[in-house]
């Protein structure tokens, strides 16, 4: 084309796992509010910090996830998906084995078996549509989308979208605002 080599196609994940590897130990960008996430095409994609009550749900459903399942589960699980980017999912669960086999890796190769998103009032429709077709295609057994505010969970699987989760999960009181003696009127 020219002078200077331009991308002609989505980075293959080799790819995109390099340049978030540099991203994320650039200490120029250490200090700065939020997450990153590169787009397929190797784009910066920031995500403004997240607010308490989105917070304290993600926190709530890795612990209750982890209670009852064993496994792992944590925030801001980094997924580098071929052709689709490096996507940061809010919580995600993993059997042990999934974890012995890839938790060693700043960025994970495949999809854990459950990833999470919460809603945030920086995402789009197509944003999350997108996060969660990813997530299926890198092999995520269900992807759940939370609505902190409407207090809704969504699953899906590969097949479509699910009256309820596969998994042996109680998620009962992840709304329940009683837990932080905060009242009713508190809004995300």
């Amino acid at each position: 084309m020219g002078a200077i080599d331009v991308i002609d196609k989505p980075l293959s994940q080799r790819q995109l796992l390099d340049r978030y590897q540099a991203l994320i130990s650039d200490p120029s960008y250490a200090s700065w509010p939020g997450r990153f996430e590169l787009n397929g095409w190797g784009q910066i994609i920031m995500t403004p910090p997240a607010n308490t009550w989105h917070n304290a749900v993600a926190g709530r459903l890795a612990r209750v996830l982890a209670a009852a399942l064993g496994g792992e589960a944590f925030q801001e699980g980094a997924i580098a998906v071929e052709g689709r980017g490096v996507l940061i999912a809010d919580v995600v669960w993993c059997s042990s084995a999934f974890f012995a086999q890839h938790g060693g890796k700043g960025v994970l190769e495949a999809a854990p078996e459950i990833c999470v998103e919460v809603l945030s009032p920086s995402n789009s429709t197509k944003e999350i549509e997108e996060k969660r077709a990813g997530y299926l295609a890198a092999g995520a057994v269900e992807v759940w989308i939370v609505d902190p505010v409407g207090r809704t969970v969504a699953f899906f699987s590969a097949e479509g979208a699910r009256g309820r989760t596969s998994f042996a999960v109680d998620l009962s009181t992840l709304f329940d605002l009683r837990r932080t003696g905060r009242s009713r009127a508190f809004r995300a």
